[in-house]
């Protein structure tokens, strides 16, 4: 059983420290000896047996002292397998299979042993332009290297500092993001304000926010300020009462983790984050914690389990998370969108954010969009908004003389849809549990959906029975 951080002698500093002990003591090849297993197990007070359970379940950890590591393995998701069936028909190429590593822009990218090559001809526009107004991206191309001075010119953190020195009051911010509209941009979309007001609520002193940016849906891929995520994070711990934030992010993006990183230690030379916040009496500590490879990190509560050094299964619910989340203490998660949303409604006000989606829904949503499509990348549009305005509008659709024969919503989770369904709205109401925001297109050629489905036989061996249905359509 996982111990409290205060149970933990020496680890009263680093909130959740069995992911990070377990990197430091991979071996440059990358794996994890049974001594080095064991010196981890006891300076994490955990018994071997359950430390080395935890380790042997994630992708990346090779455990034992004569584990072959993993080498020249090459991305596994759907936009790579379409861009093999174009180049190569279904024969497979001469390697071991990685989970999409998010660099659908790039395809395809390999993992050799310590760091992920891109073999693509570069990278999407990231973000895309668009002619609807933004919230998460309004400045972000104006955002040189992610750097705090950028940020801070174009007003980043000076909604932090009203809330940390009262002149802002947390009732009237969590009011603010109520009437928003904004909810959860990870898939339940459960009222974002809701979830930071139970937090504040439960009892206890020592609270926690957690950032999910494990984002491990094949497909999906994002591009956000750091800052932007570090400001909403730091909102999210004043708010709701906690003085600890957590980033768990995918062990596929490194880049992210150095600027993330980097952005965390500009902050606190700056005095925006650490035991004063922007010359507040309130603290606000972050850290990053980076995961091993392990697609059902993505659920909240295996995050939490993986957190805390066990084996990352996901929890009976309830309690949930508000009441009882890390070390069994009330914990807010969000996904990075979801905290990235939070500075510009402060700033701007609930009725501008609830104006920019469509119908009845509130805000706007980053869609990602790869495939046989001739503008692939990051879009910021209208939540709300057609499949068809994203795909055959914005992305501009299949090359010359194709046609969209499927595409995939919220990833390959939410299955493969024909044609005829383009003209379904992006939103949760719309679409129940098919999702949102990855968008994989497929063109009319149907020799091109043979290794796809492949792949999404092995990742969901359930959905391939609806690509297999449309791979005969």
């Amino acid at each position: 059983m996982s111990l409290l951080p205060a149970d933990r002698p020496g680890e009263l500093d680093d909130p959740a420290p069995a992911l990070s002990r377990l990197h430091e003591a991979m071996e440059p090849d990358g794996r994890l000896t049974k001594d080095a297993l064991g010196t981890s197990a006891t300076s994490l007070h955990l018994p071997l047996v359950d430390l080395y359970d935890a380790a042997s379940f994630y992708h990346y950890f090779v455990v034992g002292d004569d584990a072959d590591p993993i080498s020249n393995a090459a991305c596994a998701g759907p936009t790579c397998a379409l861009r093999q069936s174009q180049t190569q028909g279904d024969e497979r190429m001469d390697h071991g299979d990685i989970a999409c590593p998010g660099l659908c822009d790039q395809p395809t990218p390999r993992f050799d042993g310590a760091r992920f090559v891109a073999d693509g001809d570069g990278g999407f526009t990231v973000p895309r332009v668009v002619d609807t107004e933004e919230a998460l991206f309004r400045h972000i191309r104006d955002d040189e290297g992610g750097s705090i001075d950028s940020y801070r010119e174009s007003g980043g953190y000076q909604q932090l500092s009203l809330l940390a020195n009262g002149e802002t009051s947390v009732q009237s911010a969590l009011e603010s993001l109520a009437s928003s509209g904004l909810t959860g941009r990870g898939g339940a979309a459960f009222p974002l304000a809701a979830k930071w007001r139970a937090v504040r609520e439960a009892p206890g002193d020592l609270k926690y926010i957690v950032c999910n940016a494990d984002e491990g849906e094949p497909g999906t891929f994002k591009d956000l300020s750091p800052h932007l995520l570090l400001e909403g994070m730091a909102l999210a711990g004043v708010a709701a009462g906690a003085t600890t934030g957590i980033i768990y992010l995918r062990y596929e993006y490194p880049e992210a983790l150095e600027r993330l990183l980097n952005a965390i230690n500009e902050a606190e030379s700056a005095g925006v984050l650490g035991s004063s916040i922007m010359g507040s009496e309130v603290a606000f500590r972050m850290w990053v914690k980076r995961g091993a490879g392990s697609y059902v990190c993505g659920e909240e509560t295996s995050l939490l389990n993986s957190l805390e050094g066990v084996k990352p299964w996901p929890r009976e619910r309830p309690p949930f998370p508000t009441t009882s989340g890390l070390w069994n203490r009330p914990t807010v998660i969000n996904n990075v969108e979801s905290f990235s949303a939070v500075p510009p409604i402060l700033e701007k006000g609930a009725d501008w954010f609830r104006g920019l989606g469509r119908r009845e829904n509130a805000g706007t949503k980053l869609y990602s969009v790869s495939g046989d499509v001739q503008q692939a990348g990051n879009y910021e549009l209208p939540l709300g908004i057609t499949a068809r305005e994203v795909i055959e509008g914005y992305a501009g659709g299949p090359s010359e003389g194709r046609t969209t024969k499927a595409f995939t919503l919220g990833g390959i989770s939410g299955g493969l849809l024909g044609a005829e369904h383009l003209d379904i709205n992006l939103d949760y109401v719309s679409n129940g549990d098919l999702g949102v925001d990855g968008h994989n297109d497929i063109d009319d050629r149907p020799e091109l959906l043979h290794e796809p489905a492949r792949r999404v036989g092995q990742h969901y061996p359930r959905t391939v029975i609806h690509v297999l249905d449309r791979v005969q359509g």
